[in-house]
């Protein structure tokens, strides 16, 4: 069936697709919802039936799809309606009079909601309306697009779609490029785009959501619209007035406008202005023209004459792709200038490739400074240690099952800079690195870790050699003289054994190590905590986090363990499903953006079991919509918490929930 992505866009506007391409076209699927209506909008092909269907069940019951929205009738968006239509109920094809009298042979039998008919709109709400505009040719003769009044998205059929093998569901700065290739491959001429990128251009548009390619987020509609609207491509041969066996008459004028609107990309008015002065070609801007009473090969010369004599060869340099293409496709001879101006280049590649070496001894100089950098970034500036961020890293490469950590914190680093000052702090740290770092064996290694820790990594050993080394340490710290006043420090002790193979493992045991040290505070001073002692007596009660963002999975385990409160976490809902199988959970907090599964489908496959369903249940997300709750009461989640929280307004909420 393949994986599928979905993203939800707001308003009640979903995006549906296969992560893979088919080669290098790319379909996307949209859903729009609003009060409990379902407008399935360009379903797909039949090769991402599968995916696009399960996912559409997912969102909205299907009797409650009432259109499916169509702007033209080939395959690539159309070819699994007789699967669809086997499956809903009682809907509409909204769609124009020639796609209908296609899709006839279908043999669907829903009903129609031509948009001609309808005044080019459909309410679908007193908040919601949608209307259609027609963009024939681009690329099929009834051809339309949809602009949504509520999320003020553009559903633009197959314009500003995109043609890459590297597809992303969000376009970035160079997607343009994308679109060039899709359109210059599949529209007729770029002289049916720019009357209806014209219009676009006074619109509100939140985003644009083509047929095929990449979403365009607000912050790249202005941009992707100008790009087509100054796009210039022919896939027939308007520009030939006529042919007579060998020889053939050419509307230069038409030709040189392609290469003025490529000019006015590039360069100021006043400068194209200043390039054809006094001179026989005329220029305009509004719109973009180009008249002369030469005519034939002699203006067609005389234009890139001009352009090489004010402006040189950069000008040259940047209309030689578009004249290529000119030239290839109508059989024109290539300007002089182009001609005579290699001898000239041959000249400058010695002196090219002189810079270029140049360039490569800068580069490799870049390179060793960035390099030097990033080290620093993963250098402790306190200690000199490598930081957690190289403990990942290293952990990531080397780490094995029988690999033992200490998480090593000062009891006292508080009070310690309460009483004198973070500078004095700091020189503690520095002490406590210095006294363990100088007792290393071959074996160990140390990195500097958050607050005033450090990570104690011991390759191949045993738990109880692990632990020898813990009271070892320990005891050094306690009996040193070298701190400004008598300190302890607090141990978690961690077997690498311990973490599942399924589960993220670095991640899983900075958070344990975050939990043990902890602990190690909470039950007093000088303590050493490991799997056994975290799991004895010292928790009221468990709590699973599912949630992947490791900032949030720190702050609340921390949190929770000073209330005895056991936090365990999974990334996934099928890491959470697989934890509460295994564990005694008494209560779940959840994000509801979450890899593989949302937060929505854990909890339903949760309520699919008596034992599970009635653990107490909690989403937090930045996200909370009217659309968001009511599916969480559906679901009968207990509470809902937006993000950035109070830490104390979720322990108050999970201790209410539990003791109910």
């Amino acid at each position: 069936m393949g994986e599928t992505m979905v993203k939800d866009l707001g308003n009640g506007l979903f995006f549906i697709a296969k992560k893979e391409t088919h080669e290098h076209i790319h379909c996307n699927a949209y859903l729009i919802i609003e009060e409990n209506t379902g407008i399935l909008v360009e379903p797909g092909n039949i090769l991402d039936y599968d995916v696009v269907f399960d996912e559409v069940k997912k969102l909205i019951d299907l009797k409650n799809i009432k259109y499916v929205l169509l702007s033209h009738p080939d395959a690539d968006l159309t070819s699994s309606m007789t699967l669809f239509d086997q499956e809903l109920g009682d809907y509409q094809i909204i769609t124009e009079w020639r796609t209908k009298e296609i899709l006839a042979f279908y043999g669907l039998d829903s009903s129609y909601y031509p948009i001609r008919e309808h005044n080019f709109r459909l309410k679908v709400s007193k908040d919601r309306t949608l209307y259609f505009y027609m963009t024939p040719f681009a690329h099929y003769a009834g051809s339309f697009i949809t602009y949504d009044s509520k999320s003020k998205a553009l559903l633009s059929g197959d314009l500003f779609g995109g043609y890459s093998k590297n597809w992303s569901p969000y376009a970035d700065s160079e997607y343009v490029e994308s679109m060039a290739m899709y359109h210059e491959n599949y529209m007729p001429s770029s002289d049916f785009i720019r009357p209806v990128m014209k219009e676009l251009s006074k619109m509100d548009i939140s985003m644009i959501c083509p047929q095929h390619g990449s979403i365009i987020p607000k912050e790249l509609v202005k941009e992707s619209i100008n790009f087509l609207y100054n796009l210039d491509f022919y896939n027939s041969s308007n520009t030939v007035e006529r042919v007579v066996k060998t020889n053939r008459k050419y509307d230069y004028e038409n030709i040189l406008t392609q290469m003025l609107i490529r000019l006015l990309n590039l360069y100021s008015k006043e400068d194209i202005k200043d390039v054809f002065a006094y001179s026989k070609i005329d220029v305009s801007f509004s719109p973009a023209q180009v008249s002369s009473t030469m005519k034939g090969y002699k203006l067609w010369n005389q234009f890139f004459d001009l352009i090489h004599k004010k402006k040189g060869d950069d000008w040259l340099n940047s209309l030689e792709t578009l004249v290529n293409k000119i030239t290839s496709i109508y059989q024109i001879k290539k300007p002089e200038s182009y001609r005579h101006r290699y001898k000239h280049i041959l000249d400058q590649k010695m002196q090219i490739d002189f810079e270029k070496n140049v360039l490569k001894l800068e580069r490799d100089t870049l390179k060793k400074d960035y390099e030097q950098s990033i080290k620093n970034q993963e250098t402790c500036p306190i200690t000199g240690l490598p930081n957690r961020s190289a403990f990942r890293k290293f952990l990531e490469k080397n780490g094995q099952k029988d690999d033992g950590l200490l998480f090593i914190e000062l009891d006292q680093i508080e009070e310690i800079n309460r009483s004198y000052d973070k500078e004095v702090g700091d020189n503690q740290i520095k002490t406590l690195a210095y006294l363990v770092e100088n007792d290393l064996l071959e074996d160990e290694q140390l990195f500097r870790s958050s607050g005033s820790g450090l990570i104690f990594y011991k390759a191949k050993t045993s738990e109880d050699v692990l632990q020898e080394r813990a009271n070892q340490i320990r005891n050094k710290i306690a009996e040193s003289t070298s701190f400004i006043e008598h300190v302890t420090v607090g141990t978690g002790l961690i077997y690498l054994e311990e973490t599942p193979e399924n589960m993220d493992q670095v991640k899983e045991i900075l958070s344990q190590g975050t939990l043990r040290v902890s602990v190690a505070h909470q039950t007093g001073k000088s303590e050493i905590i490991s799997r056994e002692s975290t799991n004895k007596d010292l928790y009221d009660f468990t709590v699973l986090l599912v949630d992947e963002d490791e900032i949030n999975i720190n702050m609340i385990t921390k949190y929770f363990a000073r209330e005895n409160i056991q936090l365990l976490h999974a990334k996934n809902p099928l890491e959470a499903l697989k934890t509460v199988e295994e564990k005694t959970v008494h209560a779940i907090i959840s994000e509801i953006n979450l890899s593989k599964l949302d937060g929505f489908s854990l909890k339903q496959k949760l309520n699919l079991k008596n034992e599970y369903a009635n653990i107490p249940f909690l989403f937090i997300s930045h996200q909370k919509t009217h659309e968001l709750i009511d599916r969480a009461n559906q679901l009968e989640v207990n509470y809902f918490l937006q993000k950035p929280f109070f830490m104390n307004e979720l322990l108050g909420l999970i201790k209410r929930m539990i003791k109910r």
